[in-house]
């Protein structure tokens, strides 16, 4: 049987408030994290190019089928280049997390920087307590 377990969570927007709650978590030893991702291209775009390939597949050239099945293919699953991360989850503890949600490309950039720092940190951490 298992047990269900209830998570409160706090939701942060602005570059000012997302950079007080990243100041508050670098203060824990131990910290996770998720996020979420869209493809970059909008659900109109993606069905357009479904129905380009559909209708024109068979007289496009390589190059042009490759390139109209990447937009009509595009997920948050997509080459990273081609994905914008939307939410990014942290915690540190089990029943409470603190989600990013980013509306612009300078948030993301920020949060993925604090990441990028914090594990190289903890790298350096490592290796000098071996």
């Amino acid at each position: 049987m298992s047990d269900i377990i209830k998570v409160t969570y706090d939701l942060y927007s602005s570059s000012f408030s997302a950079y007080l709650m990243v100041e508050e978590l670098s203060k824990q030893p131990v910290v996770a994290f998720d996020i979420e991702t869209r493809g970059v291209y909008s659900p109109e775009e993606r069905k357009k190019a479904a129905k380009l390939l559909a209708q024109e597949g068979d007289t496009m050239s390589l190059q042009e089928k490759r390139l109209v099945s990447i937009v009509a293919n595009n997920t948050g699953l997509s080459f990273p280049s081609l994905t914008k991360t939307t939410h990014f989850i942290f915690s540190h503890s089990k029943d409470h997390s603190k989600i990013v949600v980013c509306d612009s490309f300078e948030l993301e950039m920020k949060m993925w920087r604090w990441i990028a720092i914090r594990v190289a940190s903890l790298s350096f951490t490592i290796r000098c307590s071996i």
